[in-house]
């Protein structure tokens, strides 16, 4: 990553201007959130933090997450974040493989020298996990309609009972290295 890469990447205004799904679910998720002072504290630490996330509009894990980032950015003194599309960007999807597999959303942290200091991608280890169980080896586009819906229903009530707040700690736990 490089300064005029990162530039070239959207703001978090940008990002909700250009995005065609989930809107309210980002805007819901990004008002709703309320950082604490150890969270503005973690991204604090590094002077002149430079945030890269890469995602999709269409993923829950993504709509889930990166407006809890977008909100300790905004609050941080010095820090700026740039989010790229995955499918945009391939080249920059590239360099946050997860065990070869693209995964987001992606959230890497370089330092004012464009200098990598840790990066996290995904789900936090819990929602994985649980995940895991309930998909059983199946896409899901080979999950029935039925047990799909009660999948959403449960994965989201999680999300806003603990893994939004477990994906942050993980992504705290990245940039702290």
């Amino acid at each position: 990553m490089d300064a005029a890469t990162f530039a070239s990447g959207k703001t978090w205004q940008q990002y909700m201007d250009s995005i065609e799904k989930n809107r309210d679910r980002f805007e819901e998720l990004h008002e709703r959130f309320a950082p604490t002072e150890a969270d503005l504290a973690a991204f604090g630490a590094v002077p002149s933090l430079r945030i890269v996330a890469v995602g999709e509009d269409w993923c829950p894990d993504v709509f889930n997450t990166l407006g809890i980032v977008a909100k300790i950015a905004a609050a941080t003194p010095g820090a700026q974040l740039r989010i790229f599309e995955r499918d945009s960007h391939p080249e920059i999807m590239d360099l946050f493989l997860s065990d070869g597999k693209k995964r987001i959303p992606v959230v890497a942290f370089y330092d004012a020298d464009f200098r990598l200091r840790g990066w996290w991608a995904g789900r936090n280890r819990e929602a994985d996990a649980w995940v895991s169980g309930f998909r059983k080896g199946r896409p899901y586009d080979q999950i029935p309609a039925e047990e799909m819906d009660l999948f959403r229903g449960e994965f989201d009530r999680r999300y806003r009972e603990s893994w939004g707040r477990g994906n942050l700690e993980e992504i705290k736990a990245a940039l702290a290295g």
